[in-house]
Formats: structure tokens, sequence, C-alpha cells
């Protein structure tokens, strides 16, 4: 079980928006053995918060 993904950034999102994030943890992760798509799923979650924040926070620009 779990939340769905667009769901989840949408909620995230509101979150940095309207917050002063200043750290998150990513955590329980239980791929199944042999079956990546988990691994890259929490990286890509990671990828895309930390990209919000550091827009939100003028740390890079649009293209960035």
């Amino acid at each position: 079980g779990g939340m769905l993904w667009y769901p989840t950034l949408q909620l995230l999102n509101r979150v940095i928006d309207e917050k002063n994030v200043v750290g998150f943890d990513v955590v329980e992760l239980c791929p199944i053995p042999g079956n990546i798509a988990s691994d890259f799923m929490a990286a890509k979650l990671v990828f895309k918060l930390l990209g919000r924040i550091f827009k939100k926070n003028g740390w890079i620009g649009e293209e960035g």
C-alpha cells in the first residue's frame, strides 16, 4: 500500500510552497528483490523535492 505518485507530489509541493522546509527523509522503502523500480521512484521523489526547494529559495534558476 501507500500513496499514489501524483497526489503525493501535489501534497509535498504544497507543503514546500507554503512552509519553510529545512530537511526531509525518505523512509520505509521496501523494494521487491530484483526489482529496481522502487529505488528509482524514491530517487526521483528526492530529486523533485530538492529541485522545488532550491527553486523556491532562489538557489537555482528556472533552467537549472
